[in-house]
């Protein structure tokens, strides 16, 4: 199995891919810029996609849509610079970067619609 798809459902594309747009260094494809936009990072698809686009294609309503159920995570080359970065944006990091007994060194913060979003570095455990 190969995972290269990740789809975050929004009641507002633009706001939610702009914001991406902002602070990943990825190419963004719009194929509807209200409905639905692709970013590409490393072979990888990050795609923001509206509730109304996701009823049309499965047929199944969203009625009970409730953003910031999920956690999306990016490795990034330094997460030090990408936390300075940020907090230059104007993003507000929950706490300074922080290294895990698992060897990353990671930062989190919330998307516009909530969700729970991670930069992290790959550290190894000789680095803690």
């Amino acid at each position: 199995m190969k995972h290269n798809y990740f789809s975050v459902i929004t009641k507002d594309v633009t706001q939610l891919s702009g914001f991406y747009k902002t602070i990943l260094h990825a190419e963004l494809k719009g194929i509807d810029d209200e409905n639905y936009v692709e970013f590409f990072i490393d072979g990888f698809v990050f795609c923001v996609e509206s509730v109304k686009s996701v009823e049309g294609r499965s047929g199944v309503p969203f009625t009970s849509f409730v953003a910031g159920s999920v956690i999306i995570e990016f490795g990034v080359d330094n997460v030090d610079e990408e936390y300075a970065r940020l907090k230059q944006l104007g993003v507000e990091p929950f706490s300074e970067p922080f290294n895990n007994s698992w060897g990353t060194r990671n930062f989190y913060f919330n998307d516009p619609d909530g969700n729970l979003v991670c930069f992290y570095t790959e550290i190894g455990k000789a680095d803690l």
